[in-house]
């Protein structure tokens, strides 16, 4: 025999328990028709939680289609198939006629001939608002992704696995989508970046599983290829309602040609601090030697101010020209222009000839002491005095070299070398000291007779400042 007093202990419990709840809860009896099609539930019994989570009230003893006609077939099918099979099923689905979504678990109390159901349930419209605004979300950046040449990316912030990759990784990395989402992508995507960069790109991404934004530089190896690109990330934590981190997104720019750039303006300047102090040691010595012989002021200025502008023609054709090299033919004629009024009896005849800075440099003054010697005492000081310079470049070295020659021709002046004591050694000095060449200066019965030649490095520049020692002068006859 049952014990009243027990029963109801049991029951005073089980009230206070349902009415605890924050959840919904009611207990609902299945009606069915022929062919046991279920036709309505009614209500039976709720708690003060089910009124706030369906908005309904006085529904204990009601039918479902009396308080809801338009309640959606789903929920008469699903609870039909509980209360007959005894299966507890949890779900989640809308109630359209409620507005509302909701999380439910049913499950079969009481004789299974009863067909009754005891429902729990939680109203998660909210949640799924989230969900359906991060959808929209990722679905805009899908479609912005799909146009931008960076490649955008979502990772699952649990498991750091690749969820979606823009086109313009496969551009960027030399991988296909296809193939860089297969397996352990994360681990994948590791051992495409190189090593020394490795640690770096994953600590950056634990932090944004922290929740900081963060930016960082690395570099990949394109499989595709093997060439290498600098890549810059900026990563990002994306939360759920609830403030959790569920995604890692992210952005990546190939950002190689920028930090080409940077070294190259790196080198760039270099290149000019390099050059501005060879151009005042030069200016130096020319100063100093340009002094010794003169007496005269005026005419040690003279001298001063002509090889000044001499080296200053040289930097302007230097800073116009691209690549850092200066065209041979161009550098002599730029001399010969500025001292020479009747080129017609000059003649300048080699093969295209592209000097580096320094070589241009030394050059370029040596040309100038020969063109002012011609003019003042040799074959340019002639109405009928011819001037020869002829070039060719020597490959039979392992390094081409060189052979620039300057003949003068005067039948009816007897020339002089340069008086000059700086020009001489200029030309027979600096040349090999400067440019590790040779150089001779002499003069013959028909007039002067000038011969350089040094190694046409291709990959010298301003920056290579070691200079070797001197070479000896050449030992060959007299012309």
């Amino acid at each position: 025999m049952t014990d009243p007093a027990a029963e109801r202990d049991l029951h005073q419990t089980y009230r206070a328990l349902t009415d605890a709840l924050d959840e919904g809860y009611c207990v609902i009896e299945m009606i069915f028709g022929e062919d046991e099609r279920p036709v309505d539930f009614r209500v039976l019994e709720v708690n003060p939680a089910f009124e706030v989570q369906t908005g309904l009230t006085d529904a204990v003893g009601k039918r479902m289609r009396e308080i809801a006609p338009d309640h959606e077939e789903f929920w008469y099918e699903t609870y039909s198939r509980i209360a007959l099979s005894g299966v507890p099923e949890r779900f989640e689905h809308r109630a359209d006629v409620l507005g509302r979504w909701y999380s439910v678990y049913a499950f079969r109390v009481g004789e299974p001939a009863h067909r009754r159901l005891a429902v729990l349930f939680n109203d998660i419209g909210e949640r799924k608002r989230a969900e359906q605004q991060l959808r929209a979300s990722e679905e805009r950046i899908r479609s912005f992704g799909e146009a931008s040449p960076d490649v955008l990316w979502m990772r699952d912030a649990a498991t750091l696995q690749w969820t979606y990759l823009t086109p313009a990784f496969e551009t960027i990395y030399g991988i296909g989508r296809d193939e860089a989402l297969k397996g352990d992508n994360y681990d994948n995507w590791l051992g495409l970046i190189v090593p020394e960069d490795r640690e770096r790109a994953a600590q950056a991404i634990a932090k944004v599983r922290e929740g900081e934004q963060v930016a960082f530089d690395y570099r990949v190896r394109r499989p595709c290829d093997g060439t290498v690109r600098w890549l810059r990330n900026t990563d990002f934590p994306i939360r759920d309602a609830h403030g959790e981190i569920v995604q890692i997104g992210g952005v990546g720019q190939d950002i190689t040609e920028l930090q080409e750039s940077g070294a190259r303006a790196a080198l760039l300047l270099a290149e000019l601090q390099h050059r501005v102090r060879n151009i005042l040691a030069m200016i130096r010595s020319l100063v100093r030697r340009s002094r010794e012989g003169h007496d005269d002021l005026d005419e040690f200025t003279a001298h001063l101010i002509d090889r000044l502008d001499a080296m200053s023609r040289t930097q302007v054709l230097l800073t116009r020209a691209a690549g850092a090299k200066l065209s041979l033919a161009t550098l002599i004629w730029d001399e010969l222009q500025a001292q020479i009024a009747d080129e017609d009896r000059v003649t300048v005849s080699g093969p295209d000839v592209a000097l580096s800075p320094r070589s241009a440099e030394v050059l370029t003054l040596a040309l100038h002491e020969l063109a002012t010697n011609a003019v003042k005492y040799g074959a340019l000081s002639s109405s009928t005095g011819q001037l020869a310079i002829t070039w060719a470049v020597d490959r039979g070295e392992s390094t081409p070299c060189l052979q620039l020659v300057w003949e003068e021709r005067c039948p009816d002046v007897r020339p002089h070398l340069i008086r000059d004591g700086f020009g001489m050694e200029l030309i027979e000095e600096r040349v090999p000291y400067e440019l590790n060449g040779a150089a001779r200066l002499v003069l013959t019965d028909r007039g002067v007779r000038a011969e350089i030649s040094f190694p046409l490095n291709d990959g010298s520049t301003i920056v290579q400042t070691a200079v070797p020692p001197a070479a000896g002068l050449w030992q060959r006859e007299r012309w």
